[in-house]
């Protein structure tokens, strides 16, 4: 994404598009006994930026931190244009075909209200507590977009393989895995965070990413950068924040800001998803 302002406000937009990176590294220290060293964990801080700047003036940036960039502009009332090819005209969802390939589809509370919801986005996270139907969700949005071509990434192969046998059951033989023990594109392609290097970026039309939580590292945000011309890109994941390097930020230059959150405790009340309930026993210890 693209968003041109004069070189004199790029200052104005640095705080919005930084953020302090935290690392934790080990440092060797001596312990006097005979030269014996142990090591320590030291804590170090960086300011990384996510954009970059052309001679003239030009900013550019992840599409995912359009939303705050423009409501970082608007509120010191700077006027700005975006890059032509920064958006588009969203493609029209197909709710018959959804109805038809999936006939037994029952909403929860709030999902049909968040599928209505990302038709009418091109990126946002989806942030709602683990069995709340984040599969289902996608999986309903792969029905939506019949023409599209789709990638479904995980960030590991336990959790691809279950995507793609659950989505298998849905969409049957137009579902590919690549990644995990697979090697095969489909017009839905479920692939690990690993694998994402290994699709045609040109080929694709939309980008879901489970787990998204995690995508801050090198291993998703570096091929990510490849699908700058997908229609959308979607991230779900239960836990939004919370990251030990603090790179939140990265996170939401690859899907953009949280767009809808549900609770364990609403997903609970709402009958969503079942109560847990931890007991403590002591363990009898002994040969």
């Amino acid at each position: 994404m693209i968003v041109r302002v004069s070189g004199a406000e790029e200052a104005l937009l640095a705080p919005v598009l930084s953020y302090t990176h935290r690392q934790a590294v080990r440092v060797p220290v001596a312990s006097g006994n005979g030269g014996y060293t142990r090591t320590k964990e030291v804590i170090e801080y960086e300011t990384r930026r996510l954009y970059g700047v052309l001679p003239d003036g030009t900013v550019l940036f992840q599409h995912g931190l359009l939303p705050r960039v423009e409501q970082h502009l608007r509120r010191h009332h700077i006027e700005y244009t975006l890059d032509a090819s920064a958006d588009g005209d969203l493609r029209k969802p197909d709710f018959k075909n959804l109805f038809s390939v999936m006939p037994d589809l029952k909403f929860r509370p709030g999902q049909d209200t968040l599928i209505s919801l990302l038709t009418a986005v091109s990126c946002g996270q989806v942030v709602a507590s683990a069995g709340w139907g984040k599969t289902m969700i996608i999986g309903a949005l792969c029905a939506l977009y019949p023409d599209c071509n789709i990638v479904v990434a995980t960030p590991g192969a336990p959790l691809a393989k279950d995507t793609h046998k659950r989505l298998r059951g849905i969409f049957g033989d137009a579902v590919g895995l690549v990644g995990a023990g697979g090697a095969d594109m489909g017009r839905i392609t479920v692939c690990t965070y690993h694998s994402l290097c290994k699709i045609p970026p040109d080929k694709i039309d939309m980008v879901f990413l489970d787990e998204s939580h995690r995508g801050a590292s090198d291993m998703l945000a570096s091929p990510m950068s490849r699908f700058v011309r997908a229609e959308k890109t979607i991230g779900f994941t239960a836990t939004p924040k919370g990251r030990s390097d603090n790179a939140e930020l990265v996170v939401e230059s690859i899907v953009g800001p949280v767009i809808y959150t549900v609770d364990y405790k609403t997903a609970q009340a709402q009958g969503a998803v079942s109560p847990m309930k931890v007991i403590m026993t002591d363990v009898i210890s002994g040969p």
